[in-house]
């Protein structure tokens, strides 16, 4: 019977309710009791909470812990009575009409007025029930106001991706943007006057190359608004590894011969088996090997390897170019982090690729690691966990 009622869900909900949040000893409470417990002459004195176990918020004397009421106290305490002997009075406090906690005075009440002691410790418990009431009202109202202030933080934060967008489609589009219009202005006045077809050509070729970069620009942001908006669908496969990274490495031995640059893959001796969605995994591997080409030097030398390690599948993308200074390691795999405005032959960075290679990483359940010094080069690693064998 006595567990029964102390285990009621109503009295758990309430009781906990007015459990002081954060566990610290509530000072009201504490000069409350010890002023009841100087005016009855008590020895010792606590107020606690009645829940699974008696939660001590308050304690005046030598009060024995932990604290624990006897089945006939319990029996009368937890449905509203108050339990008096010669050593002990106990009085129920109540929060909407249900019992919640107590408060106990130990002492030698034999030759003590027990309704003159039931008058002060009743109004006292009364007091102690509006202060817990006051307690879980503030803990409450501390609970919005962190929740307003981490809302404010998310807003801040969508306000300043957007501004970053902002920024990046003003500044960044602007410069291939205004190369395209220069050379359409230098094409019609080729057409106009001195007819040069190698130079058309050229322009042709300058006028391409600007479009697209204007073109993975928008295709990159518009990845970047899918990923802030969760909205990514993932198509996960067992595939080898090794052929993913052959696939990708084989389109783009065109930009590194474009700069006399050697791009060279070593597979594993074995199938590297992982769970992935082949399209999103080929643009990790593309951005990290499109990044190595674009900060790497003319006539530089690119390395890729494949290798199991710990259960792991491991892709090591290492070159010899500009390198990456160390204060901005940390901050390589954050949107709009650029390792450099531009690459060694001019080309230009978004500072989304390295973000949306991270995100499409975790979302395999993987990581990427970077060590880089400063002219000597840079080894992105893509770790990602092995599959079991069998479809």
């Amino acid at each position: 019977m006595v567990n029964s009622e102390r285990l009621r869900p109503d009295r758990l909900r309430i009781a906990k309710a007015v459990e002081v949040r954060d566990a610290a000893p509530l000072q009201n409470l504490a000069d409350l009791l010890e002023d009841l417990c100087t005016k009855t002459n008590s020895d010792s004195g606590l107020i606690a909470l009645a829940t699974e176990e008696d939660i001590p918020l308050a304690f005046f004397g030598d009060v024995d812990f932990p604290i624990q009421l006897d089945k006939k106290d319990e029996k009368l305490v937890l449905f509203g009575s108050h339990a008096f002997s010669n050593e002990s009075f106990i009085q129920p406090f109540f929060h909407n009409k249900h019992v919640v906690g107590y408060i106990k005075l130990t002492g030698s009440f034999k030759d003590v007025d027990q309704t003159h002691i039931g008058s002060l410790i009743t109004v006292y418990s009364k007091l102690s029930s509006k202060e817990l009431e006051l307690a879980d009202k503030t803990a409450k109202l501390q609970y919005q106001n962190e929740n307003i202030m981490r809302k404010q933080k998310q807003l801040e934060q969508a306000i300043a991706f957007k501004n970053n967008i902002l920024s990046l489609t003003t500044h960044d589009l602007r410069s291939p943007l205004n190369a395209v219009k220069g050379y359409l202005e230098m094409m019609d006045f080729t057409l106009n006057n001195d007819f040069n077809t190698d130079q058309l050509k050229d322009y042709h070729s300058q006028i391409t190359k600007g479009i697209d970069n204007i073109s993975d620009m928008v295709d990159q942001l518009n990845e970047i608004a899918l990923l802030e908006l969760q909205r990514i669908e993932l198509n996960l496969i067992k595939v080898d590894l090794n052929w993913v990274v052959q696939e990708v490495s084989d389109v783009m031995q065109g930009p590194a011969l474009s700069k006399n640059q050697s791009l060279k893959v070593q597979r594993s001796d074995k199938p590297l088996y992982v769970e992935i969605d082949i399209p999103k995994a080929k643009r990790i591997v593309f951005n990290l090997i499109s990044n190595a080409i674009k900060y790497t030097k003319h006539e530089g030398t690119i390395s890729i390897e494949l290798r199991e390690h710990k259960g792991m599948a491991n892709v090591e993308i290492k070159d010899n170019g500009i390198g990456i200074p160390r204060e901005k390691l940390h901050t390589i795999f954050e949107p709009f982090q650029k390792l450099n405005s531009h690459g060694t032959h001019g080309e230009i960075s978004t500072g989304l690729g390295l973000f949306t290679c991270s995100y499409f990483t975790r979302l395999f359940k993987g990581s990427l690691t970077v060590d880089s010094e400063v002219d000597k080069g840079s080894m992105f690693c893509l770790h990602l966990p092995l599959a079991k064998i069998g479809f």
